[in-house]
């Protein structure tokens, strides 16, 4: 696997462990998302009279354990214990004609949550593998994905366009993109009554936009260089970053570890559990189990990250990845002054950082399938200029399509977002 590049701070550890209940790894033979108990719930309300046999652990796994024939068992294990995860399963197999569930519980905070459940009643038995193993695409399992707070929807039109532009036909591929983003208030048109998808998009255009994307009516910018996709890609990807810094739970944090491998620009924090200090630390400890780690994220990237299943994304995890890796480094280099003026203004970042920062944006915009590559090879191409038409399907296959749709100040209450 391959670490991260930078972590941030440290979370709060009293957060951490309300969290740490929410882990669930559900890999199942039949395919169910939950367990006869639900996903989680409070422990008070926990029926273990559902099953027929009530085991652990150590029970379970022993040579001496004789599986019953047939009914519902439950494996079951205190949260306080970090060995048991599913993991420590690996290997253990579940004869046919059985419903297994795993939990784990505190009766601290009053709490449980799933690990995993099996059903072999289809008469074919189950070998418990690493967790890695068990993984189809992402989106095999976009019901266990998590809770998004805001919902997008790339690649989807708007259901009629009350307007329309003299040079943008119905069967160019762009027509979709500009009339959906159009028919939002996020793009506009000429006074003419022409789109332009052609003419190249501005550096201020592309700020303007990001600002309608924030909710935002301030429009006081005026460099009217035409904008690479370097320019863009930073500039977007780094419009993700506002809002609120929120803990995902255990089980959302699980989702991201093991579908992105540590994927940079999209996790901020990756904490591991470190048994030789009974803590956890910042960044990956070698050896660790990934169900042990925990991250904290922008709401904002987690929930872009969601809505990007089924786009057949390959993350890229350095620059060095992308075969056009030489140019992207220059570009990076030198655009130093202008990534201080545009994004990072009043920032105590020095100036031999800033390349670093762009190539993480880079990052994070391909990895969140906002850029894709300009040929068959990957190449990501920063030097190229951008059209309006190009930008208009960037926002259209981000689901960007509306005024305010990245606006979370909107949706936060004394400091932490609530659900809409």
């Amino acid at each position: 696997m391959k670490p991260l590049k930078k972590t941030l701070r440290a979370v709060v550890a009293a957060a951490l462990l309300s969290a740490f209940l929410f882990l669930s790894v559900s890999a199942s033979a039949a395919r169910l998302p939950v367990g006869l108990n639900g996903a989680s719930g409070k422990w008070s309300d926990f029926d273990q009279s559902v099953y027929d046999l009530v085991t652990d652990h150590d029970h379970v796994t022993a040579k001496s354990f004789v599986w019953p024939s047939g009914g519902t068992i439950l494996v079951l294990e205190p949260a306080s214990n970090t060995r048991y995860l599913i993991n420590r399963y690996k290997d253990l197999t579940i004869p046919a004609g059985l419903v297994v569930d795993f939990y784990r519980y505190s009766e601290v905070y009053d709490s449980y949550a799933m690990q995993a459940h099996y059903d072999t009643t289809d008469g074919a038995p189950y070998t418990i593998s690493n967790y890695t193993t068990n993984l189809g695409a992402p989106a095999t399992h976009d019901r266990n994905r998590g809770t998004a707070w805001r919902t997008f929807t790339p690649n989807v039109p708007a259901g009629s366009y009350s307007h329309s532009f003299s040079d943008v036909d119905p069967s160019a591929w762009y027509y979709d993109a500009v009339m959906t983003v159009t028919e939002g208030g996020v793009f506009n048109g000429y006074d003419d009554g022409t789109f332009g998808p052609d003419d190249p998009v501005t550096r201020a255009q592309v700020q303007i936009i990001l600002n309608r994307l924030h909710n935002h009516n301030y429009y006081d910018f005026t460099d009217n260089t035409p904008a690479d996709r370097g320019f863009a890609a930073v500039v977007l990807a780094n419009g993700l970053s506002y809002g609120e810094h929120v803990y995902p739970t255990m089980y959302e944090s699980s989702l991201l570890l093991r579908e992105t491998d540590y994927v940079p620009g999209i996790m901020m924090v990756l904490k591991t559990f470190d048994p030789e200090r009974g803590d956890y630390v910042d960044g990956l400890v070698p050896g660790s189990d990934p169900n042990m780690a925990f991250i904290w994220v922008m709401r904002c990237i987690y929930d872009n990250w969601l809505a990007s299943a089924g786009k057949n994304i390959s993350y890229r995890y350095t620059i060095e990845d992308f075969p056009d890796a030489a140019a992207i480094h220059q570009w990076s280099s030198e655009t130093v002054s202008l990534m201080r003026e545009t994004i990072h203004k009043g920032s105590s970042i020095r100036n031999s950082e800033i390349p670093d920062s762009s190539e993480l944006y880079i990052l994070r915009a391909w990895n969140l399938g906002m850029f894709t590559g300009v040929d068959s090879a990957g190449r990501f191409d920063p030097y190229a200029t951008l059209t309006r038409a190009q930008l208009c399907q960037v926002l259209y296959q981000m689901g960007w399509t509306y005024f305010g749709c990245l606006d979370y100040n909107s949706i936060t209450t004394s400091g932490w977002p609530t659900k809409k």
